[in-house]
């Protein structure tokens, strides 16, 4: 499951302002949160998140 552009602009405004050097969006760590909701969090699924820069439990 991945939000929309309008679905994320929606909420957008309720997300902390991200400062500094941030290697990831508000986005991009919503859309991890809910693809691991939606398919559980097997191992395969916590290798996958660290991969694209998420740090699991299981790193």
């Amino acid at each position: 499951m991945e939000l929309t552009s309008d679905q994320y602009a929606r909420i957008a405004p309720l997300f902390p302002k991200q400062r500094g050097h941030v290697g990831l969006s508000n986005l991009q760590v919503l859309d991890a949160i809910l693809y691991v909701a939606e398919q559980g969090a097997s191992g395969a699924v916590c290798r996958r998140i660290s991969a694209t820069g998420i740090r699991s439990a299981h790193a």
